[in-house]
Formats: structure tokens, sequence, C-alpha cells
């Protein structure tokens, strides 16, 4: 609404002249597409990984087709931008990939981004709800900014406002602009974010760069469109230049930008476009850009801000506004008075009624001439002027409400025309503020008050609604006690029942739909294929057994001996925790405690016979044990052959702990004694301290004298202080291997592996091959007592076996019982199944029953005939809602859970499935993560949620332990200074790899201190991580630099000092200790950050100073992939001299994986090369004349073996000759020559597991070009993983791995989550959008994994600083809630609560195991207690609670009307075919919907053959692919898409007369649901306050989401899901149209990946996903089909061929396996 005498300033004393900007001549240059098909190969054929493989099966049939056949052109990695050539900047803007996807990782308790406040008003202004009358309301626009900022705060966003200031000369070119963006500002300035506000004159400023290379954002939220018409209507005001010039900086410098539109903030999903920034050359952009900001404006100069903190309201500020603008020298009218008298009754009556606040009606006889104009004009202008010359940090009152334009015009137009406007009630007021501003016009007073009546009340949404059926439910009336208010003039009723009809005229047989994995198998009766099936069995098993062995070792301990009893216990539950962990109070193991000791009981004659005897076999024992040890000391090794023994007496424990010291001790000193080799000697020093201490600790007590003089002789040496009462012999008081440390510095320096994390491991009868910890006895006692726990501990902490503690005791209990373990990936359910079978395959099994099943949404084997199911949540959430009464048999039988990466919750696709398994499960469950921020929440809701169940199972238990057992390391690789990059030519040859090495004695790594990369800014606003834990050696740096800027620091936690050393005194340093200094530097840290930043700088300049020339480097945009390639070699050479290997290099790009290992590869099979044409391998290795001694030798046994039989009787059994090889020693010679050739692992090698498993590889390979190359690397000791692999080569590379056959694996994010890949190192490649801080967790966790490491290492290869930063700053993750149902799940549920009750088949007169009561029960635990309640504000005061049971009502009466349910909510018609595609919804119900309306089958009668099968196409394209191309895209503008290409680009819309369907179904939906949603909100109104001063209707809007931010009522919690309709033409709050990306016709019609990625845009990591998610939707139709309806029918049958045949493009597309039928 816009009034009609103030839209713009048209005068000519306003005229501004406008400087023209600096023409530049383009010259003919297009960014360079070189080498752009180079990547062909790789995506289009499967060597390059992009394959993906679902199947096993030996048998199945592989595509005749050529994956590889078809080039590939990607995006080039570089971007040239010439600003000479080419001022179209929002072309440059669309050369970076844009796509609109979900960007809460990039934000979320993650990093801080920026949004440009300048965009952000204007945006805001561009929305049609605005009333522009006199300037608008500042109520309507701060309430926008507001509510735009505080739905990323409650996701756990930080941000900072930026401002441009030289944007503001174009801001005040309009007088209602300029005004509204100080108001907005000033509103700003005393609100919650005033400390968020930057101001920086241009993206030119020199602080600009700084700031950003400062903080190093996410994203730069802005938009480059210009100011709406309806707000300024002036051609010169033009902003959209300079914000394109923000962008186009913004992306140079490697920041993403997010623009200001369809930006739809969910549950705990946000979803943008996201445009990613490229690697950029820019040319002339400086120049180019100061064109465009370089205004030549001196700006205003700076005057102290005026003081306005004592003005008690609004109207008193505009009083001093009036009084100013009444002293100017402007011309003024006799209506001036009249227009500052309605601005103060405005201000009065907006502070005393705020938003319900009621307006004179409009006249149409107001006096609007023009010297009001200038009236307004001059008053906005002088009120604009004193609002930024103003100090707002210090007004206590709000100033949101600052102007209503809408309420001035009414009041001026009464005013002029003699009325009385003035409320008696504001009268005194009004007179003070009248005097401030020395006005002169009196205003008589309105005794009536009229503008204080109160608003008239809305009717009850509930009372009238627009549509109606009848429900009888009793679960829906208990959980929903607002249905008895319910009513409606229009009740409906169904007058076609459409199951029926389509029984009667169809003859549809409506047969229930059977999940597959509730299906009794296929009998086998051909005897050839029992056979195949037999040995497929069989091999199966040896593949089981083999993937087991290289998971927990071969002939582990840990596997479970079912024909014993365990020593199991449960300690009492009160004394859980008290656990303390023992200091280490001596050198000897002094023993705690005093006071008498009580009398012994005298022994009985028996007793002290079992004791001789018992001493006797001691005795025994303890001579062999020292035998052991006599023969050990003999061995050449014999260091090594001690390590190894296997030794049970203390006693000879602590003998050969001696024996070992001595020997260490003498190595050292042979080796590194003197002063040249102290270096070396401080960290090769470690194991013999550590030796030392179990000796000084565990050990003294068994020691003779000579022994302990000899270890304290060994100890002084080391330069450390003899203990109290010992003596150090004077040659070891000469300290030939002084480390220079006293004990406490070399602990913190090199010796932290040293620190005892005292978790008080015991001896545990529950497990065995190690001794758990007290918080994993906890865990133990737990499961004992069959109680549920949240478990959260660091990865390598050793919380997993706690689930397989679970497994046996469930094993043990019952040959029927079962316990589900829910994976997050694939890769660890297999992992799991390995684990399972490796521990308890000895477990006999009765009735033809597995071990372990596992069910996947691809696969599944013994989902329902086992004691172990392995599954995804998809699957477990299918098999508990099932009505099958055989699956559910099948549940009542689950009697624990595990849910493996609980963290997923709120960090995965499938979030809400895992929300929806917790409250589902009737049984007890254990719920593992690493990664939680609000573990307390969750730990809430899940207490909660289980006395809600009330199945009296006792509270959920919380388990937190914050240790890590290992400690990690971080180092950055030394890269070079990125090189100029420079545009080449196609025809240029490339040039060949450079491979960089460090120089001779130089490292190509720096340690990185962590705390280095971290920025005050950052700091302040996240804190410094909860789990940020520093090594040893970390907190000693830190210290160090801390205490040489802050003496306090030095004098007080000087570590000797802080840990109490004394010399002679014992001084082991604990964790616990170590933490406490480490919390106290904190805290330095944090108190400096408010009262000393100068001092915290240089502090973090300082920490930095090691990796500072490393960390400028990557903070300029580079070519990381290049870098990577050229490093990589010189990494991996120093890892393995350095003995850091084996590692796992992580890059979430399936390409850099392929491309570093074949690097890799070629370096070492050159070198060999090399090595075998040299001298010295003809000399000492070759084999000459090998051929021809072979013959000889052959001849020679061929002779011998002749004469052997000859002299043998013809029935003795003839002696198998094994080959004799006259080379063997040779050979082994040359094979520990070449070995320097390859790269080995942690472990002994064995080369059977080897053998088999090439063997396995070489006959799956079927002309599997990544089996080949697979096969290649192995021979190296590389390997690379992903998902394009097939099971068997990811099962090979695992095991090879596990193995120590494979030293270094290139792999993507598939093995992060879980996976068993213990290592030493782990290794970040190149950066991508999905490397995420949780992922980063993941992936780091695998590095110095327990048991198998002290320490771990993590290397920083090719990232940039600002990812750096990023993963090492972010807080964990905060989990958020999911919507807890939708329409489609809803349905599920009455589905399950209605089926016919299910009887106990194992127990005669055994009541069911499932009843309608117990359903009931069930659905409404689910419904009650979504975790959302937990942690979203509007649950605080129940507004969500009743928002979700008002969805309820919604989601029935759709239920209804689609006829899914009957009256009773009992399911009936088309429900299960509704149930099957539920998680495609809304796609699903319009499906439905059109099927009932005889869609699909007029169109079979129309049209046959390719045609009626695009038809088909088109319509389930719309109704399940919702994916957006690039905002840049316009049909209507061939040259802003690839046009030139076979593909269609944009999805075609809906046929007409489908979309006529479409349309009365969407607006049938909205009238109900935004009747309904209205009564969420008190005042019945569906649109908050604060937007209805407007004067717009609330039905004029929508709720498709087109509004940035939405009038709607605050309390109303969004989320996609909720509303079940399909927008036909998406647009934005501006009106502009976006287009669905046709990339599912596309591929039908082209079968191309290359295509897709060149023309539809998508990236190559989502086009497998999407394009099978597709053909899964099609699949799901079919099966549907082929159940409810007819055998024949016209549409089933079509659609059973559509999906047939695109699944078969599918498959030869990625290079699949064909299946054998559909």
């Amino acid at each position: 609404m816009s009034g009609n005498w103030d839209d713009t300033d048209s005068e000519d004393d306003m005229v501004v002249v406008v400087e023209e900007k600096p023409v530049i001549m383009p010259r003919s240059r297009q960014p360079s597409m070189a080498k752009s098909l180079e990547k062909a190969s790789i995506l289009e054929n499967p060597v390059a990984g992009s394959t993906k493989d679902d199947s096993d099966d030996d048998g199945a049939s592989t595509t005749s087709r050529s994956a590889g056949s078809e080039s590939f052109e990607d995006d080039s990695d570089v971007i040239f931008l010439d600003y000479d050539s080419d001022r179209d900047m929002k072309k440059m803007i669309s050369l970076f990939r844009c796509g609109y996807r979900d960007i809460i990782a990039e934000f979320a308790d993650v990093e801080i981004f920026l949004i440009s406040l300048d965009s952000l008003i204007i945006e805001c202004t561009a929305h049609c709800y605005h009333n522009w009358t006199l300037a608008g309301q500042s109520l309507v626009l701060n309430s926008q900014i507001d509510r735009f900022l505080e739905q990323f705060t409650q996701l756990g966003g930080k941000f900072k406002l930026v401002i441009f200031s030289e944007l503001s000369h174009l801001f005040t070119r309009d007088t209602t602009l300029g005004f509204i963006r100080a108001t907005a500002l000033a509103h700003l300035r005393q609100g919650p974010h005033k400390n968020d506000i930057e101001v920086f004159s241009s993206p030119l400023d020199p602080r600009w760069g700084e700031y950003l290379q400062e903080i190093t954002p996410s994203f730069l939220m802005i938009s480059t469109e210009n100011v709406s018409s309806k707000v300024c209507g002036q051609e010169e005001v033009n902003f959209t230049p300079q914000l394109e010039t923000i962008v186009l900086d913004a992306l140079t410098r490697a920041i993403a930008v997010v623009p200001l539109f369809r930006i739809v903030v969910n549950f705990s999903k946000v979803n943008a476009y996201y445009i990613e920034p490229k690697l950029v050359v820019a040319q002339n952009q400086e120049q180019f850009f100061a064109a465009y900001w370089d205004s030549g404006c001196q700006g205003t100069k700076k005057t102290d801000p005026l003081d306005i903190s004592k003005c008690p309201s609004i109207a008193d500020i505009w009083a001093l506004i009036i009084k100013e603008a009444l002293t100017s020298d402007a011309q003024r009218s006799e209506h001036f008075e009249a227009l500052c008298c309605a601005t103060l009754v405005s201000a009065l009556i907006c502070e005393k009624k705020g938003a319900r606040r009621v307006y004179q009606p409009e006249r149409k006889d107001g006096k609007r001439g023009l010297d009001v104009i200038r009236d307004r004009r001059h008053l906005l202008q002088v009120a604009t002027a004193f609002i930024e010359g103003a100090n707002w940090g210090n007004v206590k009152i709000a100033v949101n409400d600052f102007w209503d334009g809408r309420m001035v015009l009414s009041l001026f137009d009464a005013i002029t025309a003699g009325e009385t406007v003035l409320p008696y009630r504001v009268q005194e007021s009004f007179a003070r503020v009248h005097t401030t501003a020395s006005l002169q016009k009196p205003i008589p007073t309105d005794t009536t008050d009229k503008l204080f009546d109160v608003a008239p009340e809305l009717e009850n949404p509930f009372a009238n609604l627009p549509w109606m059926y009848k429900v009888n439910s009793q679960l829906l009336q208990e959980y929903v006690p607002e249905w008895k208010e319910l009513d409606s003039n229009n009740q409906m009723k169904h007058s076609i029942d459409i199951a029926k009809h389509l029984k009667s005229t169809l003859n549809w047989k409506f047969k229930p739909i059977e999940e597959d994995f509730a299906k009794n198998p296929e009998k086998i009766e051909d005897t050839w294929q029992q056979k195949r099936a037999n040995k497929g069995r069989q091999f199966l098993s040896r593949w089981y057994e083999m993937f087991a062995n290289s998971l927990e070792g071969r002939g582990s301990n840990l596997l479970v001996d079912f024909s014993r009893a365990p020593k199991g216990f449960a300690t009492n539950e009160e004394t859980n925790g008290r656990d303390t962990p023992k200091e280490n109070k001596g050198w000897a193991g002094q023993k705690a405690g005093g006071g008498k000791k009580s009398k012994e009981a005298v022994k009985s004659k028996k007793d002290l016979i079992l004791e001789a005897n018992k001493n006797v076999k001691a005795n025994k024992l303890m001579d062999g044990e020292k035998n052991k040890i006599k023969f050990a000391t003999q061995q050449r090794n014999a260091i090594s052959y001690l390590e190894n023994l296997s030794l049970d007496l203390p006693e000879t424990k602590a003998l050969c702990n001696y024996e070992i010291i001595v020997r260490v001790g003498r190595e050292m000193q042979a080796r590194y004694a003197g002063e040249d080799h102290k270096r070396v000697r401080q960290r090769e020093a470690v194991h013999l301290v550590g030796l030392l201490k179990e000796s000084f600790i565990s050990h003294w007590q068994h020691l003779d004298e000579k022994q302990r003089d000899d270890i304290v002789n060994i100890w002084v040496s080391l330069g450390f202080e003899a203990p109290e009462g010992r003596k150090a012999s004077s040659d070891a008081k000469s300290k030939k291997l002084d480390l220079g440390l006293n004990m406490i510095y070399y602990q913190l320096q090199y010796a932290g592996e040293l620190i005892d994390i005292q978790s008080d491991p015991q001896k545990d009868d529950r497990v065995s091959g190690f001794s758990p910890d007290a918080w994993q006895r906890k865990m133990l006692d737990i499961v004992d007592r069959g109680q549920s726990a949240v478990i959260i501990a660091p990865t390598s902490a050793g919380k997993t076996f706690v689930s397989y503690y679970c497994i046996e005791k469930i094993l043990r209990a019952s040959d029927e019982d079962v316990v589900v373990y829910l994976s997050p990936s694939k890769a660890l359910t297999n992992q799991v199944c390995g684990s399972v079978y490796a521990r308890f395959r000895n477990k006999l099994l009765t009735r033809g029953k597995a071990l372990f099943g596992t069910l996947t949404t691809e696969y599944g084997t013994n989902a329902l005939n086992c004691q172990v199911l392995v599954t995804v949540p998809d699957c477990l959430e299918t098999i508990l809602l099932s009505t099958n009464p055989v699956v559910q048999q099948f549940v009542s039988k689950i009697k624990y859970v595990i849910f493996d990466e609980v963290h997923s919750i709120g960090a995965s696709e499938e979030a809400a499935i895992w929300e929806h398994l917790l409250l589902l499960i009737r049984c007890p469950f254990l719920a593992l993560s690493a990664t939680i921020g609000n573990a307390n929440n969750l730990y809430d809701w899940l207490n909660t949620a289980e006395t809600a169940k009330k199945e009296n199972r006792g509270k959920v238990n919380l388990i937190q332990y914050h240790e890590r057992y290992s400690e990690l390391e971080l180092a950055i690789q030394n890269i070079d200074p990125p090189e100029p990059i420079v545009e080449t030519n196609e025809d240029e040859e490339e040039k060949p790899l450079r491979i960089v090495r460090p120089k001779d004695g130089e490292s190509v790594l720096t340690p990185l201190m962590p705390y280095g990369v971290f920025m005050p800014e950052k700091i302040r606003m996240f804190g410094i991580p909860d789990d940020h834990q520093l090594t040893a050696r970390q907190v000693f740096d830190l210290y160090q630099i801390v205490a040489e800027f802050d003496t306090q620091t030095k004098e007080e936690l000087e570590p000797c000092k802080f840990f109490g050393y004394a010399p002679g005194k014992p001084a082991w340093i604990s964790r616990t200790n170590l933490r406490k200094l480490e919390t106290e530097l904190k805290k330095r840290f944090i108190h400096w950050l408010n009262h000393d930043e100068k001092k915290l700088s240089a502090v973090l300049n300082k920490l930095s100073n090691p990796v500072a020339k490393q960390l400028d480097n990557r903070s300029k945009p580079f070519n990381q992939k290049k870098v990577s390639q050229e490093n990589i070699v010189g990494l991996i050479e120093e890892l393995q001299e350095e003995s850091m290997l084996p590692a796992i290099c992580f890059n979430d790009d399936r390409f850099v994986c392929e491309s570093l290992a074949t690097i890799l590869c070629d370096v070492l099979e050159k070198k060999q090369t090399a090595f075998e044409e040299s001298a010295e391998f003809k000399e000492k290795y070759e084999i000459k004349n090998e051929e021809k001694l072979l013959k000889m030798a052959k001849r020679k046994r061929d002779a011998a073996d002749k004469k052997k039989k000859g002299d043998k009787p013809e029935d003795e059994p003839q002696e198998e000759d094994e080959d004799f090889d006259p080379f063997a020693a040779q050979r082994q010679k040359l094979k520990e020559a070449l070995a320097k050739f390859r790269l080995h692992g942690r472990t002994a090698q064995n080369d059977d597991v080897y053998d088999k498993m090439v063997e396995r590889m070489a006959r799956q390979a079927k002309g599997r070009e990544s089996t080949r190359l697979l096969l290649r690397l192995f021979e190296r000791g590389i390997g690379f993983h992903h998902a394009g692999l097939s099971m068997v080569e990811k099962g090979a590379v695992e095991v090879l791995f596990r193995s120590g056959h494979l030293a270094i694996i290139f792999s993507t994010s598939t093995l992060a989550l879980g996976m068993n890949m213990p290592c030493k190192t782990v290794i970040f490649g190149v950066d991508t959008p999905f490397l995420t801080p949780l992922l980063y967790r993941q992936m780091s966790g695998r590095a110095g994994r327990r048991g198998y490491d002290h320490a771990g290492t993590v290397i920083f290869m090719a990232l940039p600083t600002s990812k750096i930063r990023r993963l090492l700053t972010a807080s964990l993750s905060t989990l958020h809630g999911n919507p807890p149902f939708t329409i489609s799940y809803l349905l599920r549920l009455l589905a399950f609560v209605h089926q016919e009750d299910v009887p106990n088949s194992l127990e005669k007169n055994a009541p069911p195991i499932s009843t309608l009561a117990h359903r009931t029960k069930i659905v409404l635990t689910l419904i009650q207690n979504s975790f959302s309640l937990f942690t979203r504000k509007e649950a605080d005061n129940g507004t969500l609670q009743k928002q979700l049971r008002i969805y309820t009502i919604f989601s029935v009466q759709m239920l209804r009307h689609l006829q899914l349910i009957d009256e009773q909510c009992n399911v009936s018609g088309l429900s299960q075919l509704a149930c099957l595609l539920q998680g495609a919804e809304p796609g699903n119900l319009l499906f439905i919907y059109l099927l009932q309306n005889d869609v699909f089958h007029s169109i079979c009668k129309k049209y046959t053959g390719e045609k009626l099968k695009r038809k088909i196409l088109v319509i389930m394209a719309n109704l399940f692919t919702r994916i957006y191309l690039p905002p840049s895209f316009d049909p209507e503008d061939k040259s802003t898409y690839p046009s030139d290409t076979q593909c269609q680009i944009f999805l075609d819309s809906l046929p007409e007369s489908v979309q006529s369907k479409v349309e009365k179904f969407n607006e049938t939906a909205m009238k109900l649901f935004t009747h309904l949603m209205s009564a969420v909100n008190p005042e019945k109104s569906l649109w908050e306050d604060s937007f209805l001063v407007t004067g717009s209707e609330p039905t004029e809007t929508t709720l498709f989401n087109e509004d940035l931010v939405t009038p709607h009522f605050a309390g109303i919690s969004h989320d996609d899901s909720f509303l079940p309709t399909l927008n036909l033409a998406p647009k934005d709050h501006r009106g502009r149209r976006f287009y669905l990306n046709a990339y599912a016709i596309d591929f039908w019609h082209n079968e191309s990946r290359r295509l897709l990625e060149a023309a539809n845009k998508l990236a190559t990591n989502q086009m497998w996903y999407l394009l099978h998610d597709f053909k899964s939707i099609l699949e799901k139709i079919s099966v549907g089909l082929e159940s409810v309806a007819r055998p024949q029918d016209p549409f089933a049958e079509v659609m059973k061929e559509i999906a047939r045949e695109y699944d078969s493009k599918f498959r030869s597309a990625f290079g699949m396996k064909h299946k054998s039928g559909l």
C-alpha cells in the first residue's frame, strides 16, 4: 500500500547530479575452458570411482554399454575475470556454482557469518505487505529485521552486521530511504546486536580486507537487487552495481555468498541459495571497483554524539527534532505545525497502545499539496540527521516503533480538517512535548478517547472451519482436547467411495503391500541353483571370517565361549560413579591406608595343605617364567623378545621390566651419549622413561637391592634427581644421558604419552582382553541392570565395546531374544556384522536361526531370522511400524537397541527418523556418541520419554567421559607461496607435475598450536570449545608464551610450582592435574578478552608465529588440488621415515583421492624402475640365466623322481616332491631390497590375507578398471576408498589396511563415522563444503586409537587458513529437534494403531503381544514427546505444543479428505500406497489425489508409447523432484543458461488439466491450514500484531515461503514439511520466478551424466543420489500398483515399464550391474 503524495523526491531542488562512470572498452576474451575435459574418463568411467554398486551377486549380469564412452566437461577450477573486457558483473557472478541447499552446517555453532545490513534493509522494504504511506512504519521494518536475525540466533548462529558507509549517500538521495535506514540503525544500536555492527567505507577499505582475514567468515548474506520502486522511484538511486562489487569481492576472497532471497528456516535446516567461491584470477578489479565507490564525498565531520538518554519517551525525542526543524532556515508551509502535532500525538498513542492501535478512518479530502510534501521532507531530513548524530547505546526506551506514517497521515488529515483527535488520557504528556518542541498550534482534546478504543476481538477459528469431516477417535480426543471445539458450516461427506469405485469399475484388488524382508524366501528347486547358492554361502562365510579377523585379530581372545557362564555382576547403583582416580603417591608403589589390621583367623589343616600346594604350583610357574626371561636375554634381539613375553606373576614382570630397562639404557648410551645427541636423546628417551616409571610405580617391591640400584643409576644418568634415601653411583652422576630437563618439564615437552589418565582400570571378569576403566565398568553395570544409557565419550576412548557386551548378554539369555544395532552408514553396518561374527560365531543356533542379519534400503539377509539385527534407521522404523503380524512377533523379541553415532539425530538427512526410533522402541537402549554439544537436553528429553512409556525400566543414565585416551598432535604441512595463475590456451601442452620435496635437514611439517588460529572476536562470540583439550606439549607451549607477557602467570602457574615438584620427590603428572593447569590458562584468556584485549592479541600472535607464514600463504585463494598433488609425495616420504604410517588422507572429493593415490604410486614405480636399471641392482640382485638354470634344475628333479618311483612298490603312495626353487634365497634378498619401494603399515603382514583379497577382487572384477587400478596400488601399499567402489573393492581396502598391507588410504567421508580403521596419522587433503567441524572430529578420531598408539597426529595438507581455523575453533554441534510427524507419517501411525491385535505365538493362553491400548500408548508417546519441545523456545510457554495439536487436526482432516482414513481413523482406500511413498511428501499425497481423480488413466487412454511415458514422467518429476536451477537461469534469455545442449534444463509445467486439479488441492489445503494456524495465536490472528499495523489483510498472504520474512505470528514454528501443497510457480518476496531442474527428464532422454553436470549444473557428488531417489520412487509406485491394482491395469503396466527402463538407464550410466528383473 502506498500513499499518493510522498513516493519520490522529484522536485528540482532535490536533484543530485551523478558523475558519469568511466567507460571500460570491452576486449574479446572468454573465461578459459582449457583442460575442461580432463576429468571426463574419471567421472564417466568406473575407475574414477563414480560407480556405485549395490550388489555383490556373482551372477549378476554386467552392462554392455560402456560407462566411460562419453566425455565429461567439468567446470574449470579457476575463473578468470577480466574487468577490462567485460562490465557485466551479473554474468561474472553466474560463473560461480550456485545451488539451493541446507546451509545450517556452515554457521550453526561453527563460524561467524556476515550480513550486509544495507542489503537486508533494501530486501525487507521490498515485501508487499508494507504500507509506505508517509515513509512507512518503523515497527514493521524493525520487526522484520529482528525476526530475520532471531531465527539464526535460535539455531546457534553468530553473525556480524556489515555497513558500507559510502552507500549512505545513495540512501540519503531519497528522504524515505535515508530516514528508514537511520531508524533501523538506531533500533539495532540499542538492541542485543549493538556490538555486532561493523562499519567500513567500501570493499576497497583496507580495514575490510584485514577484517575478513581476521574472522574468516563462512559466508556473506547479501543481495544485488536495487530498492523496490514502491519505496523509491528515482532511477538515479541504484544500489545494484555497488552490491555486485561487494559480491564479487567476497567470492574473489574465497568467501561464499548467500543471496537474500528464498531463505527458509525450518526446525533443523536452513535452505538457501549458496554461491560457492572458486579460485579467481581478477584483472584490474580494484580500478574497476573504484569507479563505483570513489564517490568523491568528503564525508561529514565527526562530532560528539548527542546525548538523549534522559528522554523519557519517543515523543520527547520527536519534540527535540521538531524544535530543531522549527529553528532551521528551511521554508515551511502553514500546515507544518499540524504535521508536527500529528507526529507527537502518533508517538504518544503508539507508546500507549503498542501494536494493537486504532487508526483514524482514511480521508479522501486531505490537504496534501506540494507545500506539504516539502514539510514532510524537511521534517524527515532533520529527523534523519538527528538520529544519525545521537548516541543510541545508552537510550533506555525502545525505539523500534519510532515512526508510523499511516498514523501520522490520518492524524494530520483530521487536524487540518478541524477534528478532535488528541485523546484525553495523553493530554498532559502532549502539553509537555508540545512546549518542548516550541509549537504554537493548539489541538482540541477528544474526551471520548476514540483512538484508545479496543480493537474488535476476532472470532474463534475453531468455531467456523472452511470445511470439516467427522472424526471419532479415542486416540485423537486424548491427544487433542481442542477437538471438541471444532465446528463448521461446511460439514463434508464423500459422495463417492474411491476404493469401492476402483474395485467396481477397474476391478482393483487392494492386496496388502508386503515388505520385502517379510516375504518368505523362494525355495530353490533346481539342483544346479542349489549348489550355486551353497557355494555362495560358503564363499560369504569365508569372507566374513577374513573380514572379522582383520577387525578383531586372528585367534583373538575376544571370541566368546558360550559353553561356560561368565562371572558377570553389577555393582550397587548407589556406588556408581564413585570410582576415584588414585594418585601415585610414592616411588615404590606404597599402599594407602593405615590403622590397626584385623586379627587373621587361624587356618585349618586343610587350608594349610591347599596353601602349600598352591605355593608349589606358584614356584613351578615362577621357575618357568624366569627361564623364559633367561632365554629371551640370550637372543640377539633380546629387547624385542622380552617385550613380547606373556607373564602372569608380578615378580617375573618386574624382572622382565628390569632386564628391558638395562638393555635399553645400554643401547641409548651407546648411540646417543654426548651433548651433540641431546635433541635426539630427548625424543628417544620417552620409552626408557616410561619403563622406569613402571618400575618405580608397579615393580619396585619385587626388585632386589642391586636391581634397584641399577634402576636408580639409569634414572640419575638421565639428569633426574635420585629418589629420597637412594644414592647413585659416581658414573651415573656424570649424567651421560642427561636430558637437560627436570621430570615435570620433560613430561610436558616430550613424554605426554606417559601422563597417567587415571581412569582407574581394573580387571573385570565380564570382559576379556583388557581392564576396563571406571566409567566403562559403569556402562557394564547399566547393561547388567537392563537400563538405558546415553554414553558420550571422545573417539578412541573405548565406548563401543559395551555394545558387544550388551549383545553377549542377549545371546546368553535366550535363543529367541533380539538385539538391534542401528548404524548410520552402510560401511559401518558391514563392520559391525564382521565384529559380531568374530566374537559370537561359537553360539549354537537352533531352528535354522542366523547369528546376525542385515537390513538396508538396498538389501537384506536374515532380517527376521536372527538374534543380532544390524540395520539403518529407515529400515528399523519400517519394522517397528509394520502391520504384518510376523514382523510384530519379531518386534516383541527385541530386548535392546544400540544407537551408534546418535548425534545423527541432529546432523543427518534421517534426523527425524532417529528421533522417532528413540520414542518408538519399548526396550532399553544404548545411545553412543562422541560429539554432542547439548547432551543435557538430549538426556532430559530421553528421560521424559522413558517416563511417558511407563514400562518400569527406570531412568536413563548419562555417562560423559571427556578424556581422549591418546593425545592428538596437530601439524601443518609447509607449502610454498601460491604461484601466480595465468590463463592458458587450450592448445598449450600441460606442464608435467612438479613434485615438491623439502630441502636437506628440513621437515615438511610444522607443529600447530591450536590456539594459534584463534582470533579475539571468535573467542568472544563462541568461546573456547568445551571439548578442546590440549596435549601436554601444547599446554607447556601455551604456558611459556602466556608467562612471557604476564608475570603473574609466570609466578602462579609455573609448572614445577603448580604440580608441587621437589627434588627427590615423586613427580608424575596426571591428566587431571594437567587439565587444571590448562583451565587456569584458559581463564587468563577469557579475562584478557574482557579486560586487556591488547595482551590477548599479543599472545595469540606469538602462538601463531611458528605457522604464521603458512597461514599467510593459505589465507589467499590457491589451487588446493594442485598443491596437494605436488606435496603428497614429500609428505608421505617423511611420514614413512618418522614411523608415522599407517595414515588416512581424507578428501571429500573422490577424484582427488584417486589422483593422489595414483601420483604416489607412479613415483614409487619410477623409483623401482630406476633402481632395477642401476649397476647396484644388476650386480647384487639380478638373477642371470634364470630360465636356463630352472630347466636344468627341473631335469635333475625329474630324473631323481623317476629313480625314486622305480625303487618303491606300486602300492606304496608316492611322496609329492615340493617344487624346489634354486633362487629362493636370491628372491628373498631381492624382495627385501624392493620393499623400500612399497609403503608399509603397522602390523606384521600376512601374505595369505593379501593373496585371498587379490584373488577375490580379480574374480569380481569383470573388466572393472577401478579394480585393476586398486590392484596396482595394493602392490605399493596404497589404496583409496569412497562410495563409488563396489562392496568387494571397499571390503578389500578395509581388510588390507587393518592387516597392515596398506600404509596409506585416500578416502572420502565413508571411513569417518565409527569405522575401525586405526592409524597413526590423519591427513586432511583439500577443502570441500562437506568438510564440517563435526566431520573433522569424526575423521581426526581415527588417529591414535586406543590399544594401538599412545599418540596420534593430524596434518593439514592443502586446506586454506579459513577452514583450518573453522575446524579448530568450532564448538560441538548442538542438536535441534525435528517436526515430530507429517501427514503421511501420521497415516502410518494410525495404520499401526488400528491393526488387528497380534497373538502370542510362543506361549499358549498368553495375552496378545500387541493390543490397541498398547499401540495407542506407543503413538501417544511419540507425538507428545518431540525432541523439539526441549530445543525450541516456542515450547517454553506451550505454543509449540498447541501448534502440534492443531496440526494434528489439520492432518487428520486432510487424510479424511483424501479418503485414506474413515471416520474412526481406520486406514482405507489407497493408504498403503501413500505410506509406501511417505518419504516423498507432499508428492505422495498429490499422487494419490490425482490417481483418485482418474488423471493417470485418462492420460493412458489419450496417449501411447514414448509420448505416454514422457507425459507420465513430467508429472512424476513435478511431484517428486524439487531441485531449483540457479537463480540466474531465465528461459526467456538463452544467454543465461547452456541453451546449445540437448537438455531441456527447465522442467515443463504440469499439463493444464493436471495443474487445475493440483491448484484445487492446494486451495483446499491452504484454506484449512491458515484458518487452523491462526488459532495458535492467542489473539486469533495468523499475523503478528506488529504487521497488522500496515492495514493489510492476513488473507492476502500465502504460506509458500515466498517472503524473506513472513508476517505470521511469531509463535508459529515453521517447517516445510507441515504444508502438503505443491508450489507450481515458486517466487520470492519480489515476485521473481524460480525454475525447477528437469534433470530427471533430461537423464531419461540423454542417459548422460556429462550433460547433467554441464547443462543441468548438478554437482557430481549429488547426481547419483538424486537419480537414485527418483528411480526408487518409480519402483515403489510400480510395486505398490502391482499389489493394489488389477493385473494388466494400463497405468500399472506403464509404470512398471517406466521403472524398469529408468533403472536400466541408471545402471548403465553409472556402470552398475543390472537387475535380472524388476
